[in-house]
């Protein structure tokens, strides 16, 4: 035998179950290294120690327990029934209850103990617990355990306690040679390596051998048991994962040519942009020196106006010269007369008229202050007669006044105040109309207010959606007219949804894009448009029934849409009250039974809150005539704001009068006494004029001197007044020419000199309204340069925006600036860059790697095919190596054949793909790599369509060769190698025969899958077979069970008492499985077959002795 050293063939030595199924608490089985019996009455517990096994071989999903009594049909023993400990159930009439060992929460562990032939020792188990409610396999907690020694089932238990993972885990971390998965996958990798399991079919294979009855498709025994998966799928996957690379560079390729697209009018915008703003630079630089130039023109202006004043001033100066010395002469004579005048007696006299100059001004000024003082007092409604007493009682009057005053004075400017802010409301509402009817006037088919439509406008230019593809609900709907007494309830109802804007389910993702990068200063709500566009049915009585609908491919999906918001139309409250999802005409709104609503913010009949409807010629009705309402009354409401201000200065003019009132003192308004003293003094000057004699002569020649000086000093002070305006007109000549002269020297470049005289052409110095003209004018170039180039911007940006917007095209811009000019270059730069590089870089590689997947990738794969048929043929060859030793019936042996099935109509779609595949590899040498890549594209599809179904009949038939195989068994004559019949299932056989092809042909497989690379049998040896000769005659059994034997595997059987006969030749030992149908619990007994020969006989002596008694007989 030739098995390696480290390969020393590996038995299975103990299986302990613990809480598995009617196995309650701890049970050990132990099983002979040549073979053991488990026996037992029927409902025992035999399969379920087996099932035990199986539960630790295979996950839970794939485990089919109990397929003896199964019969290949689906069994109704699972982990979970095991774990509960069902048996029977109990009928109410009603429903049918599961009887159960063990309801609350349960904890139940498994162990099987492998021994090899050097002594080394291999422990599998499990723990499975479920809390109390437990009662499917997703609330079942796992942990699988594999050890490199003797791991009891008891010591587990016992770390594991009730249920503490964690001191369980504690436990594992010190023990080094167990490792435990809590993912049977995991788990079932490291077992097999262990177990040297190399073929990952070998554990479903135990477990079909289990139920070894007879085979009912001996093809599907071979392709899914025996022959190992295909790794065709997987290279499959890999190629498609390759192709994604040449699929994301011809994609990329692709965008490119969009970007390339996209991005073409940049360049070209730029170099407007750049026009423009050199245009408004230089214009802004001429603009600039506007002021210079006209100071230049201007100063030298005033240097000939100051050269030709400045002569006139000169001659004034010489007149005046002239007028000086005759009035120097003049003055005096003056005063020659004047001595004369004292000489005869003038002196007194002067100084009488002096003194009465003096009191006649003081009586002026008192009688002045005393008429300003009655006049306050007459305003106030006090006294004006001027006397002391009545002078003091009105002071105190001004005094008690003055709080009462003030108060009245704060009361009415808050009068005033309230007026002034009830009128500046009115204007704002007015404003507010005027604007509104302004805007509506110019967007005459939609009532949504006009801010939600300007975003809707600026949502459409940004992105370049037609507007129509755009619609607010609101404009979707209007009124039947028979229902426009409901037309207040129902926009309440629909609220926010009338302003929701409807945009296609395609640009979606760009609209609310560019909403996330913009504040909009609104409440925004938008609705992307389903496929949907058959009517929908209205509830009767409801709104959607009493609405008119506009014309317009989304109106379908609408109406369907806006069936949740659909109320009936309550007539009364009792129909209201009873009816839930209604409302009145009132606004009141009825949802689920018992809550109601009323939404009062705004009046029900107010239109400028009505957002339905195909036209707003209502709407604008209604504005016009609350402007003509508010017109109205903003005239009276400034009428009575200039009442209370007129009131306000009324009061405040009173609060004035009584403070002015109190600073008066009484020798202010003592006109009495001035008038007096007045007229003492003039009568005095009557007296001493009376006694004069030449002093008339003299006064009167004194008289005509003084008028002689004062017509020279008219004379002389209108020249100085001349030579004063002069010297003014003068100063401020030079005062401008100063203030201007820093300006006027300022350089002015030759280039704008130039442009400004041939843009002037000719300045007028006088003319101060011309520099004002040519700066309006300059301003209107400038904005028309500046308008261009928003025009040329808005254009650039919106080519950007959307750039930017297209989620494929992002990453290139999250670093890149969002302004326009600081945008442009890097924009320009990513053009130039996909022209230039990217885009021809793309194209050379798509066509490398196209050339690279045609002639290797693909080639690869094909090869694949015929690979794994070959190695197909080879494993069955190996079967077949084996079958040919042993004896299927005398002097017959059993051999597997193969057929293609490919040239079936079932197999259309693989031929259809290899004439592909092979037309693809035809075009190796083409230069249309586009070509090339369209005909892999279409490859890669069929593989993946077919990778993503993998368990699908038509794509196993695609990507596993075992599929396209049919396998069969020839019965062969040994002598003559002659075909006796032809078998590819147990059907039509007899049960003997059945059980003898199954076995003969499991027993080969086995073989074959348990045997490692490099060995002649098998490592893992242990296999159990359930009921498997019931129905064979002793001779075929004995057969089967030879081939078993021969092949090196460890055969153990489990039967009932009644085939016992043949187990003794196939089994050391003896495991006896006892129910206690009282308790449904089942225990194990094990012992020698002379053991259970002794208890037989001691059974029927008992029975013997008992008959003799019946029969009177009795032994001596």
């Amino acid at each position: 035998m030739n098995i390696p050293a480290i390969y020393s063939p590996v038995r299975l030595a103990e299986l302990s179950v613990y809480n598995w199924g009617s196995f309650h608490n701890l049970h050990t089985a132990h099983i002979h290294p040549e073979g053991s019996l488990i026996t037992g009455g029927n409902g025992a517990g035999k399969s379920t120690l087996a099932d035990g096994l199986m539960a630790l071989l295979l996950p839970a999903r794939q485990a089919a327990f109990n397929l003896a009594a199964a019969q290949g049909d689906k069994t109704d023993r699972s982990l979970l029934s095991y774990m509960r400990g069902h048996f029977g159930a109990d009928h109410d009439g009603l429903s049918t209850r599961r009887k159960s060992k063990r309801d609350g929460a349960v904890i139940t562990g498994l162990r099987a103990l492998y021994r090899a032939d050097d002594g080394s020792e291999t422990t599998l188990a499990a723990l499975f617990w479920t809390p109390p409610g437990g009662s499917s396999l997703s609330d079942v907690k796992r942990l699988y355990l594999v050890s490199r020694h003797n791991l009891s089932l008891s010591e587990l238990l016992l770390q594991f306690g009730n249920g503490d993972l964690r001191a369980l885990n504690r436990w594992l971390k010190s023990q080094p040679d167990i490792k435990d998965f809590d993912k049977f996958e995991t788990y079932q990798t490291h077992y097999r390596r262990c177990l040297h399991m190399e073929n990952e079919n070998a554990p479903a294979l135990l477990s079909r051998a289990l139920g070894l009855k007879k085979i009912d498709n001996l093809t599907k025994l071979i392709r899914e048991l025996v022959l190992e998966p295909s790794a065709i799928r997987s290279e499959a996957a890999k190629i498609i994962d390759e192709f994604q690379d040449l699929a994301a560079i011809h994609e990329q390729a692709a965008d490119a040519r969009k970007q390339l697209t996209h991005l073409e009018p940049l360049p070209g915008l730029q170099a407007k942009i750049a026009q423009a703003g050199e245009a408004i630079h230089q214009l802004n630089e001429q603009r600039s020196h506007i002021p210079a130039y006209f100071a230049r023109c201007r100063t030298r202006f005033l240097a000939q106006e100051t050269e030709k004043l400045s002569g006139s001033l000169h001659s004034l100066k010489r007149q005046i010269d002239d007028t000086e010395r005759t009035l120097a002469d003049a003055q005096h004579a003056q005063e020659q007369r004047h001595a004369e005048y004292l000489h005869a007696g003038g002196g007194r006299l002067q100084a009488l008229e002096n003194q009465l100059k003096l009191e006649e001004a003081q009586l002026q000024h008192t009688r002045h202050t005393a008429d300003a003082y009655q006049k306050i007092c007459l305003a106030l409604n006090l006294p004006d007669t001027l006397a002391p007493d009545i002078f003091e009682r009105n002071l105190h009057t001004a005094a008690g006044q003055q709080p009462a005053v003030e108060n009245q004075l704060k009361a009415q400017q808050e009068r005033f105040f309230q007026s002034g802010v009830q009128l500046s409301q009115l204007q704002t509402s007015l404003r507010e109309i005027e604007t509104e009817l302004h805007e509506i006037g110019k967007r005459p088919n939609s009532n949504i207010p006009p801010k939600q439509q300007q975003w809707r406008d600026n949502v459409a230019q940004d992105l370049g959606i037609p507007p129509q593809e755009l619609m607010f609900i609101g404009e979707m709907l209007d009124i039947v007219r028979e229902h426009a007494d409901w037309t207040g309830a129902i926009e309440r109802a629909l609220g926010g949804l009338r302003t929701t804007l409807l945009v296609p389910q395609e640009q979606y993702p760009r609209i609310t894009r560019w909403l996330n990068q913009c504040h909009t200063g609104l409440h925004i709500r938008v609705q992307a448009v389903g496929s949907e566009t058959k009517p929908a049915a209205f509830k009767s009585g409801g709104i959607l029934e009493k609405l008119l609908w506009r014309n317009h491919p989304y109106c379908g999906w609408l109406q369907g849409y806006l069936k949740k918001a659909d109320l009936y139309c309550a007539e009364d409250l009792d129909s209201f009250n009873r009816t839930p999802f209604s409302l009145t005409r009132q606004g009141l709104q009825h949802w689920e039974h018992g809550r109601a609503e009323k939404k009062d913010q705004t009046r029900i009949d107010d239109p400028r809150h009505w957002f339905l409807g195909f036209t707003n010629a209502t709407r604008l009705g209604y504005l016009k005539t609350e402007q003509t309402s508010l017109q109205a009354k903003l005239l009276e409401q400034t009428r009575q704001v200039e009442h209370e201000r007129a009131e306000m200065n009324r009061v405040q003019q009173q609060q004035v009068q009584w403070q002015n009132l109190q600073t008066y003192q009484w020798h202010d308004i003592d006109l009495p006494y001035r008038q007096q003293k007045l007229a003492h003094t003039q009568a005095d000057l009557a007296r001493l004029k009376q006694s004069g004699g030449n002093l008339q002569q003299a006064e009167q020649r004194w008289q005509q001197a003084k008028h002689t000086v004062a017509q020279i000093q008219t004379a002389l002070g209108q020249q100085q007044q001349q030579e004063g305006y002069l010297k003014n007109k003068l100063d401020s000549l030079q005062s401008e020419f100063d203030s201007l002269q820093e300006l006027a020297q300022q350089p002015i470049p030759e280039a704008v000199l130039t442009a400004l005289t041939d843009a002037i052409e000719e300045a007028v110095p006088q003319d101060s309204r011309q520099q004002s003209r040519v700066l309006q004018s300059y301003e209107q170039r400038i904005e028309q340069a500046r308008q261009q180039k928003t025009r040329d911007e808005n254009s650039a940006n919106g080519i950007m925006i959307s750039f930017r917007s297209n989620e494929r095209w992002q990453p290139y811009t999250l670093d890149w600036p969002t302004a326009v000019h600081a945008a442009l270059p890097e924009y320009i730069t990513h053009l130039n860059y996909i022209r230039h590089e990217g885009l021809p870089d793309l194209v050379e590689r798509q066509a490398e790697r196209v050339s690279k997947y045609s002639t290797q990738s693909l080639a690869t794969l094909l090869a694949a095919f015929n690979t794994e048929r070959d190695t197909i043929r080879e494993r069955i060859q190996k079967i077949n190596q084996v079958l040919a030793k042993t004896e299927f019936r005398p002097g017959s042996y059993l051999r597997l054949r193969q057929r293609d099935c490919t040239n079936l109509a079932a197999f259309d779609h693989v031929r259809n793909f290899h004439q592909k595949a092979n037309a693809a590899l035809a075009q190796i040498t083409g230069s249309n790599h586009d070509l090339r890549f369209q005909m892999l594209a279409g490859l890669i599809e069929i593989l993946k369509k077919h990778t993503a179904s993998p368990h699908n009949l038509e794509s196993l038939r695609l990507l596993d060769p075992r599929y396209r195989l049919e396998f069969f068994a020839e019965e062969t004559n040994l002598a003559s190698g002659e075909v006796l019949d032809v078998l590819d299932s147990s059907g039509g056989k007899s049960g003997g025969e059945k059980e003898a092809f199954a076995g003969i042909i499991v027993a080969a497989s086995l073989a074959y899958v348990l045997t490692p690379d490099g060995c002649d049998y098998p490592v893992y040896r242990t296999v159990f077979l359930d009921e498997a000769f019931s129905n064979t005659a002793e001779a075929v059994s004995r057969r089967v069970l030879r081939v078993f034997k021969e092949l090196h595997i460890h055969v153990n059987l489990i039967t009932p008492y009644k085939n016992l006969n043949l187990a003794r030749e196939s089994a050391k030992s003896l495991v006896i499985a006892e129910r206690n149908a009282e308790k449904h619990e089942s225990s194990l007994c094990e012992m020698t077959w002379e053991e259970l020969d002794q208890q037989q006989q001691e059974r029927f002596s008992g029975s013997l002795l008992q008959e003799a008694e019946q029969l009177g007989i009795h032994p001596l």
